[in-house]
């Protein structure tokens, strides 16, 4: 039978393409092949160019069914398409003539057929789906893609209701599938379990889709997981999600897909994670934005030592990462990486405040885990690092490697970047193969000095970078040498820019900066068009607060604005306009109406003020003509003030569009007005030309409200927008911060100014406007009030604080209330709350109640006084950090009950001299207890069935369902924990259903754990290895922990495992000494002796032999003098059997075999079965012992 067939191709640049293919010679091409080897000729053969292939049988076949696919071209071979028919079915709820309910259903119905294509008709689809080998056959490929309305629309895809889905997803690929299986053009409705996942032996693929919510991907599969053109968003509140994307095995392989609002923490969590088996993953042009970094949190963790990590994309589609739009400073990373190879090449990472150890990109080897025979390979070239601030050594980049550590570093730009340290990049290691200045020639900086600091061993080292020879300088003061130099800068920056239009300074991508170096500028930019991106920007000094000062932008007189672009990309950074016309119909300080097909103009940190034009725009007049191409036109105007501005319209930003790439993030109005009698769209006049097709009305206000996102006005309906000629929109943007002063002796009249405060903290929340953060202030020294934040305490944040110097004393209105706290936060409350500067006191009872499924709750420089507990429940968080519990007065209890994704965080606290004397507790702790309870009665019951014994002194409690796996996560780290005393444990007890992501960096000393005959430890104990191997075993946990000498220099640190008689105190001291030998020192308690024998022994092994002892010693002296005879002879094999075990043991003492189960989990086992590596564990043992 003749065969034609008519192949239609649609490349990812738009452009459609037909060929004939015949197997009689009667077409342009005889098989498939020939075409698409044309195809990717004419592309380039780019890797990431994807391909729909439509394939149509002629007249004459026995079926006119179609098939279509998407595929990479590298993935395209003759067998894909072997000119055989594709099976289809349509699935439809609403079942029609030739339509399937099921997808599960359509594969049982369709078995003879290679490849199968399910077709979601409608806009909605819910179904769980389970691939297995019955269901996949032995197809090559199950490809289900969204056909809403039957026009390839996108379809939302539920596993359940919202509330349902708890550990579950809605596509599962078993273990025992063999095909390929492609999922495109959905969007996953939100619930409480993920998307897919897969343990299947074939490639996956998802295109084109949205995912909402986290825990959305989980690739246990050794083949390929790729991820193309697709949308991560996470829920954008206070909650932590789980990691969108798990690798455990295999490899990914992402490009030009979004990650944003998600909220991360701990060790393991992030966007992308990559674990375990890896070889090496890809992401590429991906766009990482809008994201919270929790402790330890990252947007790609490479958290095992992969091959080959690379971050890549081009000078014309970069990647991005960025903090604009967070509030609250970052304490994780954008990217932390502990693979052999990370290479990273044309990424952009801005605008970030990060705080604690947190920085835009981490580079480390894991430590000890570091096979020292791997040399490690950090490439970073064309990349730009800008406004990094950070607490830590640097707000950029740290390197923190022991191994053999090779760098190539080559032509990338840092700007206005600050750390601790240094500013851009902080780098320690031991060993360095090359590293000298030379190795940072062709790199760039703009950043407070110095730029580079460098630890090799005991020494240090600081480097500067060079200021970019395409950025140039001007000032009013130059010379006629000028060459736009520092020392010779040009005297006006129109004739700057023709000197850097034609500049040819390498790399070509990078920004031409014109820096500003006189305080006021006066000069008009007229008719400006751009051929290569340009920034104009303050080149003053930094202030105190390390801010870069603004030059004053005025315009001379007559003029009618100060810039006015026509094309070209434009940044404006830090400076400050100034400007008057009211003669005229001017158009505001910048005038920008762009007249070609790609133009982008970005406003960053400046201030517009006083900017006064009667009859035109004020500030800033924006116009896109409607016939231009509006995916290329881009409006991103963030951090910056409008002061006191007026104009016609608005005395903000008057803008007339044709796209919806514009984000007004973070911006301050104040003040602003216009000529319109309602005052309406003061701050903002927006007109669009069109409507997105995709968005209804609803969508479309809160998609635009969206664009102001953080950004705050002192007036009402201060935005004004207007789609085309109907769809007109006003709304209020968040009022600025505001603060209120509180007295509890002062009037019920109070206004909360410090003058005439309020008398109460509830009556401050309850009678002031709405703000975008909120800050009440105790100006008396003591205070006594219930606090209630619920659903109408609506603010973005609270922050209530006393005296910094005093500490104002904070106590409960009814001090007889067994279960009324100092503050509750209700189970619907969403305003984040900060306590500061306080010192709780109760005399029993609870400090605070956080109940909140979204609002957190953060206890900062506390000091806690009296014999109280803070009680948690429900998906909420709470943060203490530079608090102090001490003094031996029963200072401060906090009960946690675990809900879905509940987290604690004991950052820089102290804990001094905490005894719990009470014996009949069941578990206690003299300065922190973490541990479960079963029951999941009501609150009131909970906190009762608490008090029913006596508590210890601190006390962190979680309460675990046992019904699935979302431990309580806790952390502590970086504090001190001294002269403590508890029944099980001095220091930290974590109990066996706790996951403890993180208790690193802490120091004790002279703690103490009382009871002879339970088990415990002095400073930490786990009470489950099962969970401490999930958290990354013993050495990553505990990494940074520490122990001090007592009066007598001798130490007395215990960090123990429930099971084992081990105790890892000194061994985890040397490493975090970096001392040697430290595996000797693996379960001895003293530097200077050595035990002959480290045993891994359970207790109740132990004591059934102390037993067995007991019995021979009995035994022996009633049995006489046959018996004694058989002692000795006993005894004599005992010791040659002694001497044998002692050989071995010196032999065998650092068994790699023997002690990674214990000290290094995920590196010891490919299963990650902490059931099967206890098991293997005593086996070894037993063997060990004989």
């Amino acid at each position: 039978m003749i065969l034609i067939v008519l192949i239609i191709i649609y490349l990812d640049l738009g452009e459609t393409c037909y060929w004939n293919v015949s197997q009689n010679g009667s077409g342009a091409y005889k098989t498939v092949r020939e075409v698409l080897k044309q195809t990717c000729a004419q592309t380039g053969g780019e890797e990431k160019q994807m391909m729909k292939i439509q394939t149509e049988r002629s007249v004459g076949c026995s079926s006119t069914s179609s098939n279509t696919a998407y595929f990479k071209v590298k993935d395209l071979n003759e067998h894909n398409f072997s000119l055989q028919l594709h099976q289809q079915a349509f699935i439809n709820k609403d079942v029609g003539p030739q339509d399937v309910k099921t997808i599960i259903a359509a594969l049982k119905a369709t078995k003879t057929r290679t490849d199968f294509e399910a077709l979601l008709v409608g806009l909605t689809h819910t179904e769980q789906l389970i691939i297995g080998k019955t269901q996949a056959e032995n197809r090559e490929r199950i490809t289900i893609t969204g056909n809403g309305l039957r026009k390839e629309q996108r379809v939302q895809w539920a596993g359940g209701s919202e509330n349902e889905g708890e550990g579950l997803f809605i596509v599962i690929v078993m273990n025992d599938t063999n095909s390929v299986v492609q999922i495109r053009n959905i969007e996953m409705i939100k619930w409480k379990g993920g998307f897919i996942k897969s343990d299947g032996n074939k490639q996956i693929i998802l295109h084109d889709c949205i995912f909402n919510g986290g825990g959305t991907i989980v690739h246990n599969s050794p083949e390929k997981l790729d991820v193309l053109y697709c949308e991560f968003i996470g829920n954008g509140d206070n909650n932590y999600i789980e990691t969108f994307i798990s690798i455990t095995h295999g490899f990914i392989e992402a490009f030009n897909s979004k990650f944003t609002q998600g909220s991360f923490n701990g060790e393991g969590k992030g966007c992308i994670v990559i674990s375990e088996e890896n070889t090496q993953s890809i992401i590429e042009s991906c766009e990482f934005i809008e994201n919270k970094f929790g402790l330890n949190s990252a947007g790609i963790s490479i958290s095992s030592q992969i091959s080959l990590i690379t971050i890549r994309s081009n000078a014309a589609q970069r990647q991005k990462f960025s903090g604009l739009g967070i509030v609250d400073a970052l304490k994780g990373y954008f990217i932390r990486s502990f693979a052999v190879k990370t290479h990273i090449s044309f990424t952009d990472f801005c605008i970030a405040s990060f705080i604690d150890s947190g920085c835009a990109l981490l580079i480390s080897d894991d430590n000890q885990q570091t096979n020292s025979s791997n040399e490690q390979e950090v490439v970073i070239s064309d990349c730009i690092f800008k406004y990094l601030r950070g607490q830590g050594h640097s707000g950029a980049i740290m390197i923190n490697i022991s191994a053999k550590f090779g760098f190539n570093f080559s032509q990338n730009l840092f700007s206005e970047n600050i750390g601790a340290d240094s500013s851009d990049i902080w780098i320690n290691t031991s060993n360095v193969t090359s590293f000298t200045h030379q190795t940072f020639n062709g790199s760039f900086s703009e950043s407070l000095m110095p730029n580079i600091f460098l630890i090799r061993g005991n020494q240090f080292e600081t480097y500067n970078l060079s200021y970019f020879n395409g950025s140039q300088f001007v000032s009013l003061n130059g010379t006629q040498k000028e060459d736009g130099s520092y020392n010779n800068p040009y005297r006006n920056i129109t004739y700057a820019i023709n000197k850097i239009d034609n500049d040819k300074t390498d790399p070509l991508y990078y920004p031409r900066t014109i820096n500003i170096l006189d305080e006021v500028w006066n000069e008009s930019i007229t008719d400006l068009i751009l051929k290569q991106p340009l920034t104009i920007k303050s080149g003053l000094d930094f202030d105190s607060s390390k801010m870069m000062l603004k030059p004053i932008f005025i315009a001379p007189e007559n003029e009618s604005s100060i810039i006015h672009l026509k094309s070209g990309i434009l940044t404006l950074e830090s400076l400050q306009f100034n400007y008057s016309e009211n003669n005229t119909q001017g158009q505001g300080i910048l005038r920008q109406i762009f007249q070609s097909h790609t133009g982008r103009i970005a406003l960053i940190g400046n201030t517009f003020e006083n900017c006064t034009n009667n009859y035109g725009s004020g500030a800033i007049y924006i116009d896109t003509s409607s016939e231009l191409n509006s995916s290329s036109i881009e409006l991103f105007i963030c951090r910056n003030k409008f002061i006191n501005n007026i104009g016609n319209k608005t005395g903000g930003i008057e803008a007339y569009l044709n796209t919806y790439n514009c984000k007004f993030y973070d911006n301050q109005f104040s003040n602003n007005t216009n000529n319109i009698d309602s005052l309406i769209g003061r701050d903002a006049y927006l007109y669009w030309l069109f409507a997105p097709l995709s968005w209804d009305i609803t969508q479309t206000k809160a998609k635009i409200i969206s664009m102001f996102a953080q950004s705050t006005s002192t007036a009402a309906k201060s935005v004004y927008c207007q789609i085309f000629d109907s769809n007109i929109y006003s709304f209020d943007l968040d009022k600025p911060e505001k603060t209120l002063f509180v007295n509890q002796n002062a009037s019920s009249e109070g206004t909360g100014d410090q003058d005439k405060p309020f008398n109460s903290i509830n009556q401050a929340l309850q009678n002031s406007d709405y703000f975008f953060r909120i800050q009440v202030i105790l100006i008396n020294e003591e205070h006594n009030e219930n606090i209630i934040i619920d659903e109408s305490v609506t603010w973005n944040e609270v922050q209530i604080r006393g005296e910094e110097e005093i500490k104002t004393i904070i106590k409960r209105y009814d001090e007889t209330g067994l279960n009324s706290a100092i503050i509750t936060l209700t189970l619907n409350s969403i305003a984040p709350t900060i306590l500061m500067d306080l010192q709780l006191n109760v005399e029993f009872g609870l400090f605070a109640i956080q109940q909140s499924n979204k609002a957190s709750l953060t206890l900062s420089h506390i000091l806690f006084v009296g014999d109280g507990q803070t009680l948690q429940n429900s998906s909420s968080i709470l943060i203490i950090d530079y608090s102090q519990f001490y003094d031996g007065i029963n200072a401060a209890g906090i009960v946690v009950e675990v809900g879905e994704n509940t987290s604690v965080s004991i950052d820089q606290c102290i804990f001094l001299n905490c005894i719990d004397s009470n014996s009949n507790s069941s578990i206690s702790s003299g300065a922190i207890c973490f541990f479960g309870k079963v029951d999941t009665s009501q609150l009131n019951q909970e906190f009762n069935s608490v008090h029913s014994y006596s508590h210890p002194t601190n006390i962190f409690m979680i309460n675990q369902k046992f019904n699935n796996d979302d431990f309580g996560q806790i952390s502590v780290s970086n504090s001190k924990i001294s002269n403590c005393s508890g029944k099980h444990t001095g220091g930290i007890f974590i109990g066996d259903n706790i996951l403890p992501i993180n208790v690193q960096n802490n120091t004790f000393s002279n703690n103490v754990h009382t009871s002879q005959t339970e088990n415990g430890s002095s400073d930490i104990f786990f009470a489950s290895k099962t969970l401490l191997d999930k958290a990354g075993g013993i050495e990553q946990v505990c990494k940074g922990y520490k122990y001090e000498l007592n009066a007598e220099q001798q130490l007395i640190g215990e960090v123990k495992i429930e099971g084992f008689a081990s105790n890892f105190a000194s061994y985890l001291n040397c490493l975090s000494l970096e001392g040697e030998n430290c595996l000797n020192l693996l379960c001895d308690q003293r530097l200077d002796h050595v035990l002959d024998q480290c045993k891994y022994e359970e207790e109740e092994e132990e004591k059934k032999k102390k037993r067995m002892r007991e019995i021979n010693i009995i035994v022996g002296i009633v049995s006489g003098i046959l018996v004694m005879i058989a002692v000795i002879i006993t005894i004599i094999v005992t010791v040659a059997i002694c001497k044998k075990i002692k050989f071995r043991k010196q032999n065998s003492l650092n068994n790699a075999e023997l002690l990674a189960p214990i000290l290094r989990p995920l590196r010891f086992s490919q299963r990650r079965d902490p059931e099967f590596e206890l098991e293997r564990m005593r086996q070894i043992q037993g063997e060990f012992y004989g």
